[in-house]
């Protein structure tokens, strides 16, 4: 019943945009940890798809990962590469969040920092003893603050796809990309 009850407040509530990027930070922090509990594989892809859609800006992320590809490829490339890496990231994101679980009882706090000229929101939590800082990246997109990009523990999100990105991109190109993007297997 609890799991029906919060799969019912994420997908049909409207999802309130915050006004500054820690609110922001805290609520994707919050919903993703939440989604981390669905334990049905389907809902907790519908789930993931939509609060990434709302809270995620994937062109922010793509400039950082992919960076100077992105700027030289046309508007139908972009697109493409947009729905097939969408497609596999929520994917394998809702694949994992159920190990999100041990995170429900952490006690998080938050603080908003300027890093290089970008506004970044560390959240710091204690789980099971052991301390967890998770730095999220936030830029102002469209009036809201979303999620660019993120950190966990040293081990930035763009950083490790700008190795697989550059190194796919230089040995097979743009097409060899998609490919790898497409199959079934797992590749990110």
């Amino acid at each position: 019943m609890k799991r029906i009850l919060l799969l019912i407040v994420l997908l049909f509530s409207p999802l309130v945009h915050a006004a500054g990027p820690e609110a922001a930070a805290r609520s994707f922090y919050r919903q993703m940890v939440a989604v981390g509990e669905l334990r049905d594989p389907q809902i907790r892809r519908q789930v993931v798809e939509q609060l990434m859609g709302d809270h995620f800006d994937f062109e922010g992320f793509y400039r950082r990962s992919l960076a100077d590809h992105w700027g030289t490829w046309n508007s139908e490339q972009r697109e493409t590469f947009n729905r097939a890496f969408q497609k596999k990231f929520i994917e394998h994101l809702s694949q994992n969040l159920h190990r999100l679980d041990r995170l429900t009882a952490a006690r998080v706090s938050y603080r908003t920092v300027q890093k290089r000229g970008e506004t970044a929101v560390i959240a710091q939590g204690q789980v099971e003893g052991t301390s967890i800082a998770v730095t999220l990246f936030l830029a102002h997109t469209g009036g809201e603050w979303k999620v660019c990009d993120l950190d966990i523990a040293g081990a930035k999100l763009s950083r490790n796809y700008r190795g697989m990105f550059s190194y796919v991109l230089r040995k097979s190109g743009f097409e060899g990309l998609l490919a790898r993007l497409n199959k079934s297997e797992k590749v990110i």
